[in-house]
């Protein structure tokens, strides 16, 4: 199944794949730490939201 991107920053994404469900976060290089704290913030809420959605994600 294709993956669904929910966000991307520079050159971090944020991907759900329905088949799991899951959602997987990428970077393809190096950043600061605060950065990489927002991306895991915005990961969060997206696995909330999800989960609110769907009921199961990420088992």
């Amino acid at each position: 199944m294709e993956k669904i991107r929910l966000h991307e920053l520079g050159t971090s994404t944020i991907d759900f794949d329905p088949s799991v469900p899951c959602l997987i976060h990428s970077m393809s290089q190096f950043v600061m730490s605060t950065e990489f704290r927002v991306q895991m913030n915005i990961g969060l809420n997206l696995l909330i939201d999800k989960k609110n959605e769907l009921g199961k994600i990420s088992w």
